[in-house]
């Protein structure tokens, strides 16, 4: 019970009442005003009443779609020196925390951009030496001012010259253990889809090695047909389904949607933004996505719990004083979402019951019978 007052609470043009079923009317009428003396028929169950008004009535339709790789959560790596595969350490649908090693390699290029650096630091620890001598001496006034300044501005270039090198050093993958092995490291977390990686392979900045992709939010495209174009609006829930969990519906909204329709389909690319974390939807899976929207057009609408058939004909049971409750004949229009839409039948602040109508319509029946007898 507190379950479906959540859901109706929702409405926006819905008030609820809780009262006991107590009595109805077995009159089939097309409006609750003419109520007839009723038959006293007692129920321990509750019953939800919805007062009816206008108001718009969220709908959805289809588009068929494909999961595909978010680019801003994607990435291709390469080696960013040349060299040997030494061993592998990452393969397709491995998941990976950010700076975890994907590859090793052995790299004559490093070892040389290594002895770059000791070269390098070399010369900074002498410039810095000088410059510490230049400065006491002139402290004790013994060189002119010039020589100084010669020693402070060979210490910043070999400053300058340490820290290029040492730079190349860390973005060639430098270990910091061998002076030849170079790591290929996961930019971010994420899961590996691909790898060309072999070991004992030879490899250059051109090649590339893995593809890494953050899977905790997956990017749907999904083909939304020109006539339903006007209904899209950014940040709009949509349902998703696939085929691999047939049980399940996973909830997505909205994110962008392309500058120009295919001219061929005739149809808009819409981006969904879909929470992945436990990962079962993977990229290329088909799924239906289903879009919600609310046509413009406030109408008279009951939920689909609320009507039942009498006599083969769409009814719903309306309260007609306290605890009594009529049949009333209605047409019904669109369907929406959840609900649907009444053309004629009900009218706005009529109180419809929203539950337990198989329950009115049995002791309805029983009554009738009795009362023939």
């Amino acid at each position: 019970m507190t379950q479906n007052n959540a859901q109706y609470r929702r409405l926006p043009s819905a008030l609820y009442f809780i009262v006991f079923v107590g009595f109805f009317s077995p009159a089939v009428s097309a409006s609750p005003d003419d109520s007839e003396e009723a038959e006293t028929v007692s129920t321990p169950k509750e019953v939800l009443l919805e007062t009816i008004g206008p108001a718009p009535m969220t709908n959805e339709f289809r588009a068929l779609a494909t999961i595909q790789l978010d680019p801003q959560r994607s990435a291709t790596i390469s080696s960013r020196i040349n060299g040997w595969i030494t061993s592998v350490n990452a393969l397709p649908g491995k998941k990976v925390s950010k700076g975890d090693t994907l590859a090793t390699l052995d790299s004559i290029q490093l070892r040389d951009e290594n002895n770059v650096v000791k070269q390098a630091r070399a010369a900074l620890n002498a410039a810095s030496e000088l410059l510490k001598r230049k400065q006491k001496m002139m402290a004790e006034e013994i060189i002119p001012r010039n020589d100084l300044t010669a020693a402070t501005l060979a210490y910043q270039q070999a400053k300058a010259e340490f820290d290029a090198a040492q730079a190349r050093q860390t973005l060639f993958g430098s270990n910091g253990k061998s002076a030849s092995l170079s790591t290929i490291t996961a930019p971010f977390s994420g899961t590996v889809l691909t790898t060309t990686a072999r070991q004992e392979q030879a490899v250059t900045p051109a090649d590339v090695l893995f593809t890494l992709s953050d899977l905790s939010t997956v990017l749907i495209t999904a083909n939304v047909p020109e006539s339903q174009v006007r209904f899209l609006e950014p940040g709009a829930t949509v349902r998703i389904q696939a085929s691999a969990w047939p049980d399940e519906t996973f909830s997505g909204q909205i994110v962008s949607t392309a500058g120009t329709l295919d001219s061929s389909s005739r149809t808009l690319a819409t981006y969904i933004a879909v929470n992945n974390e436990d990962g079962r939807l993977k990229p290329e899976m088909q799924v239906t996505a289903y879009v919600r929207y609310n046509p413009p057009k406030p109408v008279i609408s009951v939920p689909d719990s609320a009507l039942t058939l009498m006599d083969g004909k769409s009814s719903v049971f309306v309260a007609n004083g306290e605890n009594k409750y009529q049949p009333v004949q209605v047409t019904t229009g669109k369907k929406g979402l959840d609900r649907t839409e009444i053309t004629s039948g009900l009218k706005p602040g009529d109180r419809v019951v929203v539950n337990q109508t198989y329950d009115l319509k049995s002791r309805l029946l029983i009554a009738e019978t009795a009362g023939g007898h």
